[in-house]
């Protein structure tokens, strides 16, 4: 198989690009987890779970590099990434685990905006135990994308 020049920039670039959003993501983690301020504890649940939802879909696409064309009705995917050496099944499921975490992260967005609101409005704010399992919560539904074929 031949590569042509605008497929391996493109492929340069996206895993420089991922590579870095997997570096930026374990650098917050550990800045959450060492530098967090006791009065936004509860706040850092849900910056923890987006830094990890992040990460996620970082290390998935650095380990994919996926390339999709269109042809006709159809979109064609092409993994330029390590996983092709692990098989297409694999590749397919690190895919599926990305989708999964951009729809979890997109869900994640809304405890994050419901979380202000409440803070804005002057309602007691939920312990960080509660908030770790409402991101439990919405985790679940997310799941289903996993189990599609």
């Amino acid at each position: 198989m031949t590569i042509t020049v605008e497929e391996y920039t493109f492929h340069m670039i996206d895993m420089f690009i991922t590579s870095q959003g997997v570096l930026m993501n374990i650098l917050l983690l550990l800045l959450i987890y060492f530098c967090t301020p006791k009065t936004i504890g509860a706040y850092s649940v849900l910056i923890i779970n987006a830094a990890l939802v992040d990460l996620v879909i970082a290390l998935c696409g650095l380990l994919t590099s996926i390339r999709f064309i269109p042809c006709d009705f159809t979109i064609l995917i092409v993994s330029y990434g390590v996983c092709g050496r692990l098989g297409r099944e694999f590749c397919f499921l690190l895919f599926k685990i990305q989708i999964h975490a951009i729809i979890h992260g997109m869900m994640s967005q809304l405890l994050s905006f419901a979380y202000r609101y409440y803070a804005l409005i002057g309602v007691r704010i939920p312990s960080k135990r509660r908030i770790a399992l409402i991101c439990f919560g919405v985790y679940i539904p997310t799941l289903i994308v996993l189990k599609m074929d």
